[in-house]
């Protein structure tokens, strides 16, 4: 949902939004609402709160964060378009909101298994597909198990070099 962090500032977009946002979230899509400082002078009531609120509904039940941008927060290298933005607001805000989607956890079907290096430990039970050998080692090992609780492993012949997976429980 929202969040708002007591905070130095950020010094980039990316930086700030980056900072709230949860470490496996990759963004989507993105709102961004000024508020002029004569608004934020004469509102009745906490318009930066009621801002952020109603970008929050505007996201629904995607998940997402909306953060407040103030003077300093961004770096014009990098963030110029809102950079004038937020100066033309003379001394506002930028209320800005990002919902984005959860990766998936390594493993668990989301993204590619990352090997360990090379063990070359015998393996027993693994029978060779291409010439029937059972002298084979283990070349490299999945560093998390996937979905089935079944660790993968790179496994080669010694007789005539074939590699194939197998699985570990």
């Amino acid at each position: 949902m929202t969040t708002e962090h007591d905070r130095e500032p950020a010094g980039s977009l990316r930086s700030l939004v980056y900072a709230a946002l949860p470490p496996d979230a990759n963004p989507t899509d993105t709102a961004c609402q000024p508020l002029h400082r004569h608004v934020l002078d004469n509102a009745q009531g906490d318009v930066v709160e009621l801002t952020r609120e109603k970008m929050s509904t505007t996201f629904g039940d995607t998940p997402h964060v909306v953060v407040t941008i103030r003077d300093g927060d961004l770096d014009p290298a990098t963030d110029g378009e809102l950079v004038g933005m937020l100066e033309r607001t003379e001394g506002g805000v930028l209320v800005f909101g990002v919902s984005y989607v959860l990766d998936a956890p390594p493993g668990r079907g989301g993204g590619p298994t990352r090997f360990t290096g090379a063990t070359e430990e015998p393996v027993r039970g693994e029978e060779c597909q291409e010439c029937g050998s059972t002298d084979a080692f283990e070349v490299q090992r999945a560093e998390t198990p996937d979905a089935h609780g079944r660790t993968t492993r790179l496994v080669e012949c010694r007789d005539c070099g074939a590699v194939w997976d197998s699985y570990v429980s």
